[in-house]
């Protein structure tokens, strides 16, 4: 067998081995040196294995080489100075291991690379200026080591980083200010401060004062450094700018009890407030409206009453909006519509009350909305159906009356069938689908279904248990799995021409399944098991081109498996 088609190995026309890609495959003992004969090696994955011991030399004379991680195995020893003969490697994957001593001056050298990560080994010394070579790098990660000195300010140059992590180190000093672009970081770990500003407004300081005393912060389940003379960045929860001013304040599930004092609107700079599952009581204070530059704003799951104030509409910065789980009355305020750039709109399981806004229809970047569990009543304002951008929308636990906007349709992720309501225009029945409804019901003993809700009514199909219907009226989903139908699976059910799955699992169906079935051609599931049909099962089965799921398990089927069902190519 040719080597490129053994498992993990890629090798080239002429059968040189180009890459091997074994990471996570349970290999143990040692690397072996005559692996630095494989001369065209361009990748090599070894990670996630049980490799012991040194790195073998011959491995760095692999010039080939510009993906190189051998990350979470146990490799000992030194990382050698050879490894600057990889002068094309973009790639270098150390991490995870037990390797000692410091770092080769000749990585420094590799301006190739693009990633490089040591972390979480017994390395020591400092990071040399040299560092500022790395042009190209994307990724550094050299957390959980011994490095001490301080943090070259030359990574702050590196314009291409947007991933360091330093934390778990005894780095001393600051962390160089041009860093503080890099935003995918754990500089908060490395208990320093960005360098060269003043660490504390003093106006900043007394809002969280006072915030700590409202909110009995002496029982909170984590206050480090709060009320000390340090700076605020190093408070628990706290994030400030180059000027000392809050940021951002986290101090989610840390067991906050009272009141959001109006104050905390001073905070001016706050770009993100979270403080979901406390114990937050009283109202929202008109003054958030201050808040200009904030986006995230996250209080679900405390005890926070009254109405959600019309100021909260001047956020328009807001993306994230989350005041679910809490007792909150009143109307969802009209100025929500005026955070044009919001994505995510909670406010579940309050005790809100009047009928949705139409201005939410404004919300055009909207991809989430939670608003069931409320009192909310009347129409679902059609302009909510041009929000096409939503992804996800719950909206189950109200009063609403009506019909469900038809572009919701496209939903995936909803309650809807919670809802005592259709989809508009789905109030439509094909006469010829509920024919064949009824005939299933009769033959199958409906009577005696568990559950049979609305079948033989005048109802719409789409209000029948276990139904679902298109804009026409035609029958797409059939699901009355573990329902209680006895008796025979009829023919006519291939006469639903529009039927995409069919589920009748957990049944007492008996007899053969009909051949006719074959003839749904836009049928994707079926799913028949658990029942007691019997013959064998029809060839025209492999009729059903975009069937993706066959589910026949325990029944009473014999004969042979149809060689033509191998056809379901989907």
């Amino acid at each position: 067998m040719p080597l490129a088609q053994w498992h993990g190995v890629d090798a080239d026309s002429r059968g040189n081995v180009t890459g091997l890609w074994l990471d996570a495959n349970n290999l143990s003992g040692t690397i072996p040196a005559e692996i630095g004969t494989l001369a065209s090696l361009d990748i090599l994955y070894l990670s996630d294995n049980q490799l012991a011991g040194d790195i073998p030399h011959e491995l760095w004379e692999l010039t080939s080489l510009t993906s190189l991680y051998l990350s979470s195995n146990n490799l000992t020893g030194t990382i050698p100075t050879e490894i600057g003969n990889l002068k094309l490697l973009q790639s270098l994957g150390l991490g995870w291991n037990g390797l000692s001593g410091t770092i080769p001056k000749e990585i420094w050298q590799l301006v190739t690379l693009t990633s490089l990560d040591l972390s979480s080994n017994n390395l020591t010394g400092t990071i040399p200026p040299e560092i500022g070579n790395l042009m190209q790098l994307n990724f550094l990660g050299l957390a959980a080591n011994e490095f001490t000195g301080p943090i070259p300010d030359e990574i702050g140059r590196l314009t291409g980083l947007e991933f360091v992590y330093l934390s778990g180190n005894r780095f001393e000093g600051c962390v160089p200010d041009a860093m503080r672009q890099i935003n995918d970081n754990d500089f908060s770990g490395t208990g320093l401060l960005y360098c060269g500003f003043n660490p504390s407004d003093p106006d900043d300081r007394a809002v969280l004062v006072k915030l700590y005393n409202a909110t009995n912060g002496s029982e909170w389940n984590n206050s480090e450094n709060w009320l000390s003379d340090q700076p605020l960045a190093v408070w628990h929860g706290v994030d400030v700018d180059a000027q000392g001013k809050v940021i951002r304040l986290s101090l989610r599930e840390n067991n906050l009890n009272g009141t959001l004092i109006p104050e905390i609107w001073n905070l001016t700079a706050l770009t993100q407030l979270e403080l979901p599952a406390n114990r937050l009581s009283g109202p929202i204070p008109a003054e958030i409206g201050n808040l200009k530059l904030l986006h995230y704003l996250h209080l679900s799951h405390n005890e926070l009453s009254g109405n959600i104030p019309k100021e909260i509409g001047n956020l328009t910065a807001l993306t994230n909006l989350d005041l679910a789980y809490n007792r909150l009355t009143g109307a969802i305020p009209a100025e929500i519509g005026n955070l044009k750039l919001l994505h995510y709109l909670g406010l579940a399981r309050n005790q809100l009350s009047g009928n949705i806004p139409a201005e939410l229809g404004q919300l055009t970047a909207l991809n989430g909305m939670e608003l069931d569990g409320n009192d909310l009543t009347g129409t679902i304002p059609t302009e909510l159906g041009n929000l096409t951008n939503l992804d996800s929308v719950y909206v189950s636990g109200n009063g609403f009356e009506d019909c469900i906007p038809e572009t919701w349709r496209l939903i995936e992720k909803n309650d809807f069938s919670r809802l005592d309501i259709l989809y508009c225009g789905a109030n439509l029945s094909d006469p010829d689908d509920k024919a064949v409804l009824v005939k299933l019901y009769n033959t199958t003993n409906g009577d005696e279904w568990h559950d049979n809700d609305n079948w033989l009514s005048d109802q719409p199909l789409a209000a029948w248990y276990g139904v679902d219907v298109d804009a026409e009226g035609k029958v797409t989903e059939l699901e009355l799995s573990w329902n209680n139908l006895n008796g025979t699976l009829i023919p006519e059910v291939a006469q639903l021409d529009q039927l995409t799955s069919l589920t009748l699992s957990g049944n007492e169906l008996s007899g053969p399944i009909p051949s006719e079935i074959g003839s749904l051609d836009l049928l994707e599931g079926l799913s028949l098991s658990y029942n007691n049909l019997t013959e064998q099962i029809p060839v025209e089965i492999a009729e059903l081109d975009k069937l993706w799921s066959l589910h026949l398990t325990d029944n009473k089927i014999s004969g042979r498996i149809p060689a033509v069902i191998g056809n379901l190519s989907n």
